[in-house]
């Protein structure tokens, strides 16, 4: 699973963001120090970066029609 690990997320000049999987975000974090203060995020779309261009969606396509939208 994608790991996230933002460290003092907003402080200028503090912040430190690590990436990483589950199997290995506990030795990055050490190694960077990060021991308080740190959001975790773990979600599939932090892998996404790495994966080839899946469809975009066709929501806002201005050729695309849906049931409050004619296609232009």
């Amino acid at each position: 699973a994608p790991m996230l690990v933002v460290q003092k997320a907003s402080w200028p000049g503090k912040e430190k963001i690590i990436r990483g999987t589950l199997a290995d975000i506990k030795k990055k974090c050490q190694a960077e120090k990060v021991g308080s203060q740190a959001m975790i995020i773990a979600s599939p779309t932090l892998g996404a970066i790495d994966r080839p261009l899946t469809a975009r969606s066709k929501l806002y396509d201005p050729t695309f029609t849906h049931r409050f939208r004619k296609a232009s």
